[in-house]
């Protein structure tokens, strides 16, 4: 096969990952729910984001999880830890696009802005963190119990917790934006202990599986290497 076409394919392939990691300029952390995972028997599927850098951090969270039929499978909640040996981390901003799920499933834009989401660490201990609509643990949320996460539609098999239930609308549109701020995070701050919370009960959790880039970046920076030691190769012969 063509170099060159073998060197396309290879870079088609790893595109979509090489991509997420390049998003962050910082030191980024991911994390998903393992494969099949449940809550309460309802499926859930969501993934984190931590992008580092000196100051703060910017979490992602999305819920990823389709065909939702029930509000046990809204993401309400991420407890991670970070090894900043401190407390003082506070919210500085959030963002969302917000959505009204009527009868039917049917879907009304909601506008977009900040959300109601709280943050802190409350009764955690040092280094310990709760970003939470449905909350606990001494923190608390001024949205709660509305702006769950919900998945990508169509929402046509929800039921009433979900379908015009004015407790729990409007929903955050599969992903919200966090950014944490403490003068302790740097680039190389590590995140751990991270946990899912599902539903609109405190404390149904699920232990994501990580996820990491920098094997895929390493393989790309290598592909290049070897593009570039075969080229020259060919140019000397």
């Amino acid at each position: 096969m063509n170099l060159k076409f073998s060197f396309a394919i290879l870079m088609l392939a790893l595109l979509p990952a090489f991509a997420v990691a390049t998003t962050c300029t910082g030191g980024l952390t991911s994390v998903s729910t393992p494969a099949g995972a449940t809550v309460l028997g309802e499926a859930v599927d969501a993934s984190a984001s931590f992008c580092a850098t000196a100051g703060q951090v910017v979490i992602t969270l999305t819920n990823l999880q389709t065909g939702i039929v029930d509000a046990g499978q809204l993401l309400t909640d991420l407890q991670f830890s970070m090894n900043t040996a401190d407390t003082s981390a506070t919210l500085s901003s959030s963002s969302a696009n917000f959505i009204l799920i009527g009868s039917g499933g049917a879907v009304t834009p909601d506008g977009s802005g900040a959300t109601g989401w709280g943050f802190g660490s409350g009764t955690l201990g040092t280094g310990n963190y709760l970003l939470c609509i449905i909350c606990g643990d001494g923190v608390t949320a001024t949205a709660q119990p509305t702006e769950g996460i919900i998945g990508p539609g169509p929402y046509t098999s929800a039921n009433g917790s979900i379908a015009n239930n004015p407790a729990h609308n409007p929903f955050i549109d599969q992903t919200g934006t966090f950014t944490i701020s403490d003068s302790h995070i740097t680039s190389n701050t590590n995140f751990s202990g991270v946990v899912f919370s599902f539903t609109t009960t405190f404390g149904n959790n699920i232990i994501p599986e990580p996820r990491t880039y920098a094997p895929l970046i390493l393989a790309f920076g290598l592909i290049v290497l070897a593009v570039h030691r075969r080229r020259a190769r060919s140019a000397r012969a």
